[in-house]
């Protein structure tokens, strides 16, 4: 195996590693209840989540990816903590004096 090979590999368990710290932080601070059907947020698709978000955003070209991405952290993070990530990028493409990294520190 190469160094950038196994220099990746290491970035990748990293990565994984601290993501589920953050994870398990993020419950510390907002263990999840149970909620009646009621309580629950309408559903909605990604296209349709696109549509809006190119909608409202400053800079629509950066949608594509944030999409990507967005989708991507999807499938690792608790519903919440996703919610959270999907504000501060709605945030971010509406402000185009937004920060994201502002908001870092304050996301676990």
């Amino acid at each position: 195996m190469t160094d950038l090979a196994t220099a990746s590999i290491l970035a990748r368990i990293s990565e994984a590693t601290n993501r589920q710290r953050a994870i398990a932080r993020f419950h510390q601070t907002y263990p999840a209840t149970a909620l009646p059907l009621s309580d629950l947020v309408p559903s909605f698709s990604w296209a349709q989540l696109h549509r809006q978000l190119t909608a409202i955003a400053r800079d629509p070209e950066r949608v594509d990816w944030e999409v990507l991405v967005l989708q991507s952290s999807a499938r690792t993070l608790p519903p919440e903590m996703f919610i959270r990530e999907l504000l501060v990028l709605a945030w971010s493409l509406i402000d185009e004096t937004a920060n994201e990294a502002d908001v870092e520190g304050d996301m676990t």
